[in-house]
């Protein structure tokens, strides 16, 4: 049985997976590989997500038998754009960034899974302070809100 900061970081990605570059959407996140775990620098296919970090809290639940869990999830991305200045890897990650936003923030509760997720921090840059050739990137972490039972 898998846990259930499993399940949240699951639903996490599927959420991320609905950006499909049509309507609000400028990039497609739909295609399978698009959004994976783990960390990587330099991806060979863009656009690319990676949930990579996860800390939590806890604390007692208002409720007896239950803990009320607050956990910080970061979440990276990388993005190609038109031409290897600064301004265009710039933009193309501020699209980037927006579609993240957006489908995190479509659903708060993440199907049911969660009480709350919240966008605590959001940066698009240029790649250069990485030294990523003609990408954009951007720096997501969300707070995610559960409430777990006593002992499950």
């Amino acid at each position: 049985m898998a846990s259930e900061l499993r399940d949240v970081l699951a639903a996490i990605k599927t959420a991320l997976e609905t950006a499909n570059g049509s309507g609000v959407y400028t990039h497609n996140l739909s295609d399978g590989d698009r959004v994976v775990y783990g960390a990587e620098v330099d991806p060979a296919r863009v656009p690319r997500v990676n949930i990579f970090d996860v800390a939590w809290s806890a604390s007692h639940g208002a409720r007896l038998g239950y803990f009320e869990r607050v956990s910080n999830v970061s979440i990276i991305g990388y993005v190609g754009a038109a031409d290897d200045s600064n301004g265009a890897r710039l933009l193309a990650a501020a699209d980037l960034l927006n579609d993240i936003c957006r489908s995190l923030e479509s659903d708060r509760t993440l199907g049911g899974e969660v009480r709350d997720i919240i966008v605590a921090s959001a940066r698009a840059f240029d790649g250069a302070e990485w030294d990523l050739e003609r990408l954009g990137a951007v720096e997501v972490v969300v707070t995610v809100n559960w409430s777990m039972r006593t002992g499950s």
